[in-house]
């Protein structure tokens, strides 16, 4: 009865100094499941260090690959004809039009020809007389000999002192720039012609009357000199008249009427446009990959959104060297013809995608997977969580990606942008964004 009379009474609160007990059974059962969260956690954080190197990786896939070589170069017609003033002298006539179609023989451009017309006039009366010359003396007696080798003298003479005088002008003119040196060699060359034949015809003068025979070979020889000269003047006076040598359409007119063109002076270019070229340079790198009767995608700003197809027709058997900013540089020309239709034009600057090679169902991978030395190139795959080495051989690149011929499968993952340190056997964790990218792209 003491014992009951010191409990206390139900709903009063516990005596000061006494304490709240659980039952044994509770206790161990709550320290068993705080070890089990214990061990738990352990695990997780042990699963999470086992997972390793944390990569990035990308899946083999197969896709179209298509190797290119990108150069720039300009328009050209390969039919072309450049039209050249041989003489120099004021444009009389411009008979065509830029960009008007022409007919082989056409007439394009004329040139005063009134001294032309007169040097085939005094070439034709030097000829007459050359060979009256020689016909008298085949035919006369010695006494009319001298009168004849005087008269010879005399139109030697004035022939001499006519072309004397012309090239005094001439050389004026030359002084002042308005005449080119190549006109005035050529009056240098025709004025010695005439001093030869007036010194052939004082010498005559002076053997006559040695006979008529004696003297026989030298009248030849300026029938024949005068006949040279005569020649000479006719193609000077054609030359006058500037004509097209092929049908095609006027590409280039550079001269206008009363103009002065020097010889040599392009004066027009003619050239059939239905057949476009484009001419380029490459590296020695580049050219080592490019071979006649490969397709070349063609563009250019003129035309924008348009792109035009060629086929190399020539690599140039040699290398030339032309000089730039940097220095000396060592090119390699081709040839790309324009196929089809185009709206390119002679001039145009056009850019150039030289297709080395393709494969239309190639297993690829980004540049950044290869681990590339002097002899071999090797890429790092992840299976179950383990990085290996694997060597691998390329085949065609394109900007973004490799084509690879032995090593891989489709569906291997490789690693992009292995770290330096990356051993064989490491384990690696795969990024979970990268992971699931690589998920999408394979759906």
């Amino acid at each position: 009865m003491q014992q009951s009379e010191n409990l206390p009474k139900a709903g009063s609160p516990p005596f000061k100094g006494q304490f709240f007990s659980w039952p044994k059974h509770l206790l161990i059962i709550g320290g068993i499941i705080l070890a089990i969260a214990i061990l738990i956690g352990l695990n997780i954080y042990r699963i999470n260090q086992k997972e390793g190197v944390p990569v990035k990786v990308v899946e083999v896939k197969e896709a179209p690959i298509k190797a290119t070589v990108y150069t720039s170069g300009k328009v050209t017609v390969p039919q072309r004809e450049e039209i050249i003033s041989i003489n120099g002298g004021l444009i009389r006539k411009v008979a065509v039009k830029r960009g008007e179609i022409v007919s082989a023989g056409q007439v394009l451009v004329e040139l005063e020809d009134e001294e032309q017309a007169l040097a085939v006039r005094q070439a034709e009366a030097n000829l007459a007389l050359a060979q009256a010359n020689l016909n008298r003396t085949l035919e006369d007696t010695a006494p009319n000999e001298i009168a004849r080798a005087e008269d010879t003298v005399r139109q030697a003479q004035a022939n001499l002192e006519n072309i004397q005088q012309r090239l005094e002008r001439t050389q004026s003119l030359f002084e002042q720039g308005i005449v080119s040196r190549q006109e005035l060699e050529a009056l240098e060359l025709e004025e010695k012609l005439k001093q030869s034949q007036y010194d052939t015809a004082v010498r005559m003068l002076e053997t006559t009357p040695k006979g008529v025979l004696a003297n026989r070979k030298a009248l030849e020889a300026q029938v024949a000199q005068a006949e040279a000269a005569l020649t000479l003047a006719q193609k000077r006076w054609e030359q006058t008249v500037l004509r097209a040598s092929r049908d095609g359409q006027v590409l280039q007119l550079e001269v206008e009427p009363s103009e002065y063109v020097v010889p040599g002076k392009i004066v027009a270019v003619v050239g059939q446009t239905e057949q476009l070229e484009v001419k380029a340079d490459l590296s020695e790198m580049e050219a080592a990959q490019v071979q006649v009767g490969q397709e070349v995608e063609i563009t250019t700003e003129a035309v924008s959104k348009t792109r035009y197809m060629g086929e190399v027709i020539e690599v140039a058997p040699q290398a030339i060297t032309r000089p730039t900013s940097q220095g000396e540089q060592t090119l390699v020309p081709v040839v790309i013809a324009v196929k089809g239709e185009n709206a390119l034009r002679p001039g145009y600057n056009v850019d150039l995608s030289i297709i080395t090679g393709q494969a239309e169902a190639a297993l690829v991978i980004p540049f950044e997977t290869l681990i590339e030395t002097d002899e071999k190139t090797e890429v790092w795959v992840v299976q179950d969580g383990v990085a290996h080495y694997r060597e691998v051989t390329t085949g065609l690149t394109d900007d973004l990606q490799v084509q690879i011929l032995n090593g891989l499968q489709v569906g291997d993952s490789v690693i992009i942008n292995p770290a330096d340190d990356l051993t064989e056997g490491t384990e690696v964790k795969i990024n979970g964004l990268e992971r699931e990218e690589k998920g999408k792209n394979h759906d």
